[in-house]
């Protein structure tokens, strides 16, 4: 017996990227400030020996560019002091894109200050545009002092660099080096004994000691790792210097480090798609976690099974599909036996993955607990109701969403399709006419089932010939009638027999009549027809093709993701353009005529509120966070309410239309009470122009009995 689906559909995703922006930073493997000895006439440090090399760092948007690809170009000048910029000179070379000094080229430059500028260009085949950025690093000259003492100079640089790329500086190593360099004239006291330093760090306006302070070698570096500035943009480091450890005379020079970290993007992948059919259906729902491009927490397998593999070897895994819950186990075999590593902190995933369903109208499915955890979990039919989204949160870093829908399409097939749910729609084909049937939770029953009419009909034409031919039998046995004689009997009382039965007919054919002057066809190639018999005009359905029909004439369709039609009437604005931040196009009619004007993307807001309810004091540390501008929303900075009687509001405005913005509530849990009511997780997106939209928060607090 085969069974097709009489209609299908299909989804295009489209990713409107915007323009990027290129960013540029210049680091050097030697300290920006040189000192000259006027009395040994000696450089330190001396670059004829010790060549700076200044090393580029290009990012398009987050994303750190190769100086080799040939749709970057590097520029070199050089200025001198507040001079004009002028190009590279003898002892200046690049290669690949890098710079290397091999002179004391500023021993001929009066002011002591020499700056190199890098002018990068990158071609944007996304938006066909070139990107440029301009970046520049300075370094100085000093000189030992007048009266004869030597002057003492302190310079901190980074020969790695200072710059982390999604946690790994130069795509490797984890943490960089901080280095001071201290010269008393030409002496070098870096490695002195007699040298003391202390490093410190920029943090809520204050600088904070990073360790103690020590001498030498002890002293004159630092280990900044990622995880240290993971958590800013920036962060500011300084060296204190002094000779001996009891002079009260410090020398300081500070070096910033940055943090180009991608932010984490999360999605979902469907292995059956995003469409279930008259309830039946069953899917692979995987969160996945991406950052800069790479997935950072991947699958351990493609395996998903309700059995273990067979001839599995040591470190082999499967996700283990349990039925009657949508929570998987992660299944790793250890050489003897398979065992659960789903919690294990080796060989489990990085990260937890917690879900929730909402429905169409984005009320929340799972109030109490979650859906399900983990990186796999597993739906089915009984899991979607019409439109169903299913929300994963990514520990704390992304959240995605992925819609499924339930269609109520039907099957076409011979014979009764297995496995039906309440509602499944059947185009049984095994009789002649083809019957439409439907599932009522136990038989199938006949859609508009006209048979009772057919019957009604036919009983109704035979029992009125019956007793015409009765009483006319009756009649004609009883005696010898004359014409007229029959005619005036017949009348009186056969005629009014016959003319209800007569009326009855009629009422029933009126009534089939009716039920069949609108109509849904199919034809053997599977083209669904709409219409009405009384009407010219028609709607034909194919898996590929909307037509619309005037008498055999087609006038219009859709297909290929385009509209054709001969003749379209706009009755007011017809506009150009999508949400990508440029603008539209209108033509608008006019009293003069018709008009072609610019309009700006439009801007919105989105208000925040939240409340508290069975608890008599807010959560002292709770927080929301977004991650739109990531600005955090706490109960001092709240512009109306107290969270009990009056909800907390926070405003954000300026927004671009069709914008969508996720806020996440941390910290609200109460010791002593159950949380339920809003998800941990919302997402908004603005609407029109001027429109401010409102995101509510609502955390229900019950004792815990």
């Amino acid at each position: 017996m085969s069974q097709t689906v009489l209609a299908s559909g299909s989804k295009t995703i489209l990713d409107l990227t915007d323009g990027g922006i290129l960013s540029s930073y210049l680091t050097c493997n030697q300290p920006k400030s040189q000192m000259y000895d006027t009395a040994t006439q000696a450089y330190a440090p001396d670059w004829t020996t010790s060549n700076p090399v200044i090393t580029p760092s290009i990012f398009l948007d987050q994303t750190a560019l190769q100086l080799t690809d040939s749709k970057l170009t590097l520029t070199w000048k050089r200025r001198e002091g507040n001079g004009a910029e002028t190009n590279l000179g003898t002892g200046e070379s690049v290669s690949n894109g890098v710079l290397t000094v091999s002179q004391n080229k500023l021993s001929v430059i009066s002011s002591g200050i020499l700056t190199y500028i890098l002018t990068a260009r990158y071609q944007d085949s996304t938006t066909s545009t070139d990107l440029t950025v301009k970046s520049e690093i300075t370094f100085t000259l000093s000189k030992s002092g007048a009266d004869g003492q030597a002057a003492y100079m302190l310079s901190v640089y980074a020969p790695q660099g200072t710059i982390f790329n999604n946690g790994t500086v130069n795509g490797s190593a984890t943490s960089l080096t901080l280095k001071a360099q201290f010269f008393q004239g030409s002496t070098d006291l870096t490695d002195s004994s007699d040298a003391y330093y202390l490093w410190q760090k920029f943090v809520n306006n204050a600088w904070v000691n990073v360790g103690s302070e020590a001498a030498g070698t002890s002293g004159n570096s630092l280990t900044v790792n990622y995880s240290d500035v993971s958590s800013v943009a920036t962060m500011n480091y300084r060296c204190r210097a002094r000779k001996g450890n009891t002079s009260t005379t410090y020398f300081y020079d500070t070096i910033t480090v940055t943090n180009k970290t991608d932010n984490y993007q999360a999605t979902i992948d469907s292995t059956a798609g995003d469409v279930f059919q008259s309830g039946v259906g069953e899917s692979i729902l995987i969160g996945r976690v991406w950052q800069g491009g790479v997935e950072v927490d991947p699958l351990k397998s493609t395996t998903f099974s309700e059995t273990a593999p067979s001839s599995p070897t040591t470190g082999t895994y499967y996700y283990k599909i349990n039925t009657g819950t949508p929570v998987t186990q992660v299944m790793r075999y250890s050489g003897t036996a398979w065992v659960d590593v789903t919690s294990d902190a080796t060989y489990g995933h990085k990260y937890t993955y917690t879900w929730y369903r909402f429905d169409s109208d984005g009320n929340p499915l799972d109030t109490v607990t979650p859906f399900a955890t983990g990186k796999v979990i597993h739906v089915t039919g009984d899991d979607v109701d019409g439109l169903t989204t299913f929300q994963c949160q990514v520990g704390s870093v992304a959240v995605a969403q992925f819609t499924i829908r339930d269609d109520t399409d039907i099957i076409v097939s011979d014979g009764p399709p297995s496995n039906p749910v309440t509602n499944t729609l059947w185009l049984d084909i095994g009789v002649t006419p083809n019957v439409l049937k439907k599932f009522n939770g136990t038989t199938w029953q006949i859609v508009n089932d006209t048979s009772d009419i057919y019957t009604t009909i036919s009983t109704s034409i035979s029992q009125a010939t019956s007793d015409i031919l009765n009483q006319v039998d009756t009649k004609i046995a009883a005696a010898k009638l004359t014409d007229s004689e029959f005619e005036v009997i017949f009348g009186r009382t056969v005629g009014p027999g016959i003319n209800d039965d007569i009326d009855g007919v009629q009422t029933n054919l009126n009534n089939y009549q009716r039920s069949v002057t609108n109509y849904m066809r199919y034809d053997d190639t599977g083209t669904l027809t709409l219409g009405k018999t009384d009407n010219n005009f028609q709607t034909q359905l194919t898996n590929t093709k909307m037509s619309f029909l005037e008498g055999n004439s087609e006038v219009a369709y859709i297909s290929n993701q385009s509209l054709f039609i001969t003749t379209a009437r706009i009755t007011d604005t017809l506009s150009l353009g999508t949400n990508n931040g440029y603008g539209y196009f209108d033509w608008t009619v006019t009293p003069t005529g018709l008009g072609l004007k610019w309009r700006n993307p439009g801007y919105g807001g989105i208000k925040v509120t939240m409340r508290f309810t069975g608890i008599t004091t807010v959560p002292a540390n709770f927080q929301i966070t977004n991650d739109y501008n990531n600005s955090v929303f706490t109960a001092a900075n709240a512009e109306a309410g107290d969270g009990i009687d009056v909800p907390f509001e926070w405003t954000i405005s300026g927004i671009q239309e069709r914008t969508a913005v996720t806020f996440t509530q941390s910290a609200v849990d109460v010791t002593g009470y159950t949380r339920s009511g809003s998800p941990l997780t919302i997402t908004s997106e603005t609407t029109l122009t001027d429109i401010v939209i409102t995101t509510s928060f609502t955390n229900v607090y019950t004792p815990t009995t």
